[in-house]
């Protein structure tokens, strides 16, 4: 069992390693400058090569430049959106959880109808009225995830308050404030930090599928979704134009679920104090 443990433990460092590498990469990416975007004609559709690691598009392009470069304008927004949905949801859920009563209950039915609500719809809608399209992606990703953090923290919140200590504390004249800052928030935060990975993970799908669509990030940036738009009709003569990039994010976005997965798996079932953690 100990062993099996270290395997696992050691497999989560691994991917964690390889995340961290491969995001220093793209960091370094951002300095080469315009060269993401750099055309030569002369190398139009260049099979993958040492010199090339992703072929060339039909511009003469380097591939591999610009998917490192989508990935991380995929990577830093999914971050940015992140941040937001885990402020706001942890502090909705803990002050509806507290408030209880009918405010809690519209607020419960208020989130299930934003589950249900297509988000491609809105996101139509935005792209149709406003060109500002960074920040209806970032609104269109962080908003749903809210209510998502919202209502596990509201969940979790109701749990709490009811424990024979938090009780004790109301008796003694602990408000709302003093209970959030030294009990609910730490709790809140050490319950949504294990699904971090998982979320970012779908939250660069959405920014993906977004873009594919061409309601994200706009060329002359790049972004793995609008390459894979850019590219799809070369899918026949110039495959790797496509398959590459997809692999990559596929290959990211399994290792982010895979750790999220993982993280949160030790942190309820190993029985992994909050001190320890």
């Amino acid at each position: 069992m100990f062993t099996k443990r270290n395997a696992m433990i050691k497999i989560r460092c691994y991917i964690a390693l390889l995340l961290v590498v491969l995001i220093v990469f793209g960091f370094l990416a951002y300095g080469t400058g315009e060269r993401f975007n750099a055309m030569s004609p002369e190398n139009q559709l260049l099979e993958p090569s040492l010199n090339h690691l992703f072929g060339t598009d039909v511009f003469g392009r380097d591939v591999f430049l610009r998917t490192v470069r989508g990935f991380m304008n995929a990577f830093l927004l999914a971050i940015l959106s992140w941040i937001i949905a885990f402020g706001f949801g942890i502090l909705l859920g803990i002050f509806f959880a507290y408030v209880g009563g009918l405010a809690d209950a519209i607020f419960y039915h208020v989130c299930n109808f934003i589950f249900s609500f297509p988000t491609m719809v809105l996101a139509i809608y935005l792209a149709s009225a406003s060109d500002a399209k960074i920040p209806i992606l970032i609104f269109l990703t962080s908003f749903a995830l809210i209510f998502s953090n919202a209502k596990i923290v509201r969940a979790l919140v109701k749990s709490l308050i009811k424990e024979n200590y938090m009780i004790q504390l109301q008796i003694m004249g602990a408000g709302f404030w003093h209970m959030t800052r030294y009990h609910l928030l730490r709790e809140s935060i050490l319950n949504l930090l294990p699904i971090m990975p998982l979320m970012i993970g779908h939250i660069i799908l959405g920014i993906s599928s977004f873009s594919f669509l061409g309601f994200g990030i706009q060329p002359p940036e790049a972004e793995i979704g609008l390459l894979l738009s850019e590219n799809f009709k070369l899918i026949t003569i110039a495959p790797w134009t496509c398959l590459l990039p997809g692999l990559f994010q596929f290959l990211i976005i399994w290792a982010l679920s895979y750790l999220g997965e993982m993280t949160r798996k030790y942190y309820t079932k190993e029985g992994v104090s909050h001190d320890e953690f």
